[in-house]
């Protein structure tokens, strides 16, 4: 682990003030809507815990619309084919602060994981090539893509990241 300068304030300010550019950026290019099957089921699914405390549904009548990623034993209770983390994030702030900031969630995740990369990235890198590797990232057209769309790909690679954080320093 790299020691010399690792906690020095001006490359920590900088990359503070890139992630703010980085949530202004995502935010010009940022549409509240659900644009894809895998969102679809996601933000479902969330509502679905946050205001019963499960994660099926049962069909109002033979015309409701149930996406690709659901699925039924018996044609009463479907469940998504998804796993409930990004969906529980989701019910917590859906529960917090309602339906809308929900889709602001990846935004948010995709920004400090810019945080969170810069700081793993000084274990191996000066403070100028971290700031280049997270400026990279910040810049690369998948990263802000799944940061617009409604999957979970960008929870994941933030919680792994933050994951990875953790394991280098307290492990």
């Amino acid at each position: 682990m790299r020691t010399e300068n690792f906690f020095s304030p001006i490359p920590i300010i900088i990359t503070l003030a890139l992630c703010i550019f980085h949530f202004i950026f995502l935010l010009y290019f940022f549409s509240p809507a659900i644009s894809t099957p895998d969102a679809q089921g996601y933000f479902t699914q969330g509502k679905l815990i946050a205001k019963y405390g499960h994660s099926y549904f049962t069909p109002q009548n033979n015309l409701q619309y149930i996406g690709p990623h659901w699925h039924s034993q018996d044609g009463q209770k479907y469940f998504t084919t998804f796993p409930p983390g990004f969906p529980f994030l989701i019910a917590i702030i859906y529960k917090l602060f309602g339906a809308n900031p929900t889709f602001l969630i990846n935004l948010i995740l995709a920004s400090i994981g810019l945080l969170i990369f810069f700081f793993l990235s000084k274990n191996w890198l000066s403070n100028n090539w971290a700031l280049a590797a997270t400026f990279f990232l910040a810049i690369n057209p998948f990263y802000n893509e799944h940061a617009l769309f409604g999957d979970s790909h960008t929870s994941l690679i933030f919680f792994f990241l933050l994951g990875l954080l953790f394991i280098f320093y307290h492990l």
